[in-house]
């Protein structure tokens, strides 16, 4: 979540290491490392919410230690200094990042320009939809002679990223909590789902999308997301929207 200082991030990092050098006994009876979802709050839009010292300890420091991160497009752009507007743009952007530790990396309310439609990024319009695209490196697994060169990083060829994308609608609206409850539900699923990432990012979009939109029947000028009234969209979500396998 949102971390403004850079000394604050690093104490959050020490504090993730020390858990996962020493699982809770919370996870016994087997215990295993915890799972980090990070969400790399830096901004939106093109602006920076945050001191831009940040960029670079994500990229050097944080990145190396989680296992899911669930940047948006302009966060992945200043993770990886390239660009992220097409979709073959966004699988660069994994594989980029999928050599610096993340096994899975989660790209959530990407417009995505397409040959259908190249005005998504400009020329100050709407997308009238979005995508959630998601990968997770599938590679050489505790082999750690194939999976890591001589440098001592990750291998990451194409092959080795299972991709999957989803269109939804896009509602343009701005409540707090949406990336928050994103990602609560995108860990909470992955669990649920035995680490089935398709299923979890239905589930979490749908979830989501059903907050959203019990919010805005509510008619009201509210700013949060109603989530205590929204239990059954938690829960039970309808799942409308199916993801699909990204060629890789």
């Amino acid at each position: 979540g949102f971390i403004g200082q850079p000394s604050f991030l690093r104490e959050v990092l020490a504090f993730i290491k020390s858990q996962k050098a020493n699982p809770p006994l919370s996870l016994s009876p087997s215990p295993s490392a915890p799972i980090w979802l990070c969400d790399p709050v830096l901004g939106d839009n093109g602006k920076l919410y945050t001191d831009e010292a940040l960029i670079d300890i994500y990229r050097t420091e944080v990145l190396p230690a989680t296992d899911i991160i669930t940047p948006n497009q302009w966060e992945l752009r200043w993770l990886t200094g390239l660009p992220a507007d097409t979709l073959d743009d966004l699988i660069n952007c994994f594989q980029h990042l999928h050599v610096n530790g993340p096994r899975i990396i989660v790209a959530t309310s990407a417009a995505i320009t397409t040959p259908q439609c190249e005005g998504d990024q400009g020329g100050g319009m709407v997308p009238s939809s979005l995508y959630l695209v998601a990968s997770e490196y599938r590679g050489a697994g505790d082999d750690a002679a194939l999976e890591h060169g001589a440098d001592g990083r990750r291998r990451v060829r194409r092959g080795d990223m299972e991709c999957w994308s989803l269109k939804f609608p896009n509602l343009d609206l701005a409540y707090y909590g949406q990336g928050d409850l994103t990602a609560a539900l995108l860990l909470a699923n992955y669990h649920k789902y035995r680490r089935n990432l398709a299923r979890t990012i239905e589930v979490t979009l749908a979830a989501v999308q059903g907050v959203i939109e019990r919010t805005l029947r509510l008619g009201d000028d509210r700013v949060n997301l109603d989530i205590t009234g929204s239990q059954a969209e938690i829960l039970n979500p309808t799942v409308v929207h199916k993801a699909e396998r990204i060629p890789t």
